[in-house]
């Protein structure tokens, strides 16, 4: 059994979409992939349901009876929860990682897992709080996270506390290791020892990201939006303007960006000097050896540029229809083309 946890959003969402457009393929490999089971995300919680442990393995009893006695047959999981919820800083692993134990007793398991540079991981976090209809300021974010928090050492230690240090399987998630878009995931297909997958991208990518300048319209807008109207606007600037493949955002400057990394100097180079002993104690890439690109603003060319493919995305919806609204953004559309 494989349990894979990451803390990127869409990675994780991609690979569980290539697992599961690959099932046929893998079972014939001898591994099964298993959707995630509803109790995954309540692993986390402090108290749990009495009975939560029991209806997991009751599900994985089912799922997994059909070819438990055939030794060749390998299990996979994939969920960023077995690490905890992100807006916790990742602190509820020493609680996930015992009932983890508990739920797959019996199996041999493998914990595989993928390290992101905590300055990453946070810009990361942030701009899913903007999928997700938030307008926090940067700063005050980051400053709401304790010393705790994003600490791979007490990450690693939690499971290996349950699993032993052999049984844990942990990658660093950075572009210097991983080049290319799917470079993650041809990894964990090593790892697995699973070949010839099909990869290729969904047709309606799942937690794809925003442009920056799509982020900064959301800011702007999620403050006077409903949490309907929230999952509207994330859907049509996801739509008209995506985030680029390996496109990073840049919330961080510089200094602020080398100064919160020193806050994590110490820990991180107790976890590469226990998982990685050729990395000379050094977990990442330093933030200096980064390529910086400030982001200039949005500009009114821009708002102009992504109302326009907004509206346009709305005028596909309502073609055919001589609804009232469709018939109003029309003529919107044409006045924006005359002023643009």
């Amino acid at each position: 059994m494989s349990v894979q946890k990451t803390v990127d959003r869409y990675r994780t969402t991609f690979l569980r979409y290539i697992l599961a457009l690959n099932a046929d393929n893998l079972r014939k490999q001898g591994i099964i992939f298993l959707e995630e089971f509803k109790e995954v995300p309540r692993l986390k919680e402090e108290s749990i349901p009495s009975d939560l442990i029991a209806r997991f393995q009751k599900n994985l009893h089912q799922v997994t009876a059909p070819t438990s006695q055939d030794p060749s047959i390998s299990y996979v999981m994939s969920s960023p929860h077995f690490t905890g919820h992100y807006i916790s800083g990742l602190t509820e692993t020493h609680t996930i990682a015992p009932r983890v134990r508990e739920i797959f007793q019996g199996f041999d398991v493998k914990i595989i897992l993928y390290l992101r540079r905590q300055d990453e991981l946070m810009e990361s976090i942030y701009t899913q709080m903007f999928h997700e209809g938030r307008a926090d300021d940067f700063e005050q974010f980051v400053s709401d996270f304790g010393h705790k928090c994003f600490r791979w050492d007490t990450v690693l230690d939690a499971y290996e506390q349950q699993f032993g240090k052999d049984n844990i399987i942990p990658r660093r998630y950075h572009e210097k290791f991983f080049p290319e878009r799917n470079s993650l995931i041809q990894d964990f297909c090593d790892i697995i020892n699973a070949s010839d997958l099909i990869i290729k991208t969904p047709s309606r990518q799942v937690n794809a990201g925003f442009s920056r300048d799509a982020m900064e319209i959301a800011r702007i807008c999620n403050p006077h939006l409903t949490q309907q109207e929230h999952g509207r606007l994330r859907a049509y600037l996801q739509s008209v303007s995506p985030k680029k493949p390996m496109e990073r955002y840049h919330y961080f400057n510089a200094e602020t960006r080398q100064r919160y990394m020193e806050s994590f100097e110490k820990s991180n180079s107790e976890v590469a000097m226990r998982f990685f002993p050729d990395s000379r104690g050094i977990l990442f890439p330093p933030p200096e050896d980064d390529t910086h690109v400030d982001y200039p603003g949005l500009s009114m060319e821009s708002v102009c540029r992504t109302f326009m493919l907004c509206l346009l995305e709305l005028d596909r919806a309502f073609a055919g229809q001589q609804s009232f609204t469709g018939t109003k953004l029309r003529k919107i559309e044409n006045k924006l083309y005359n002023t643009i």
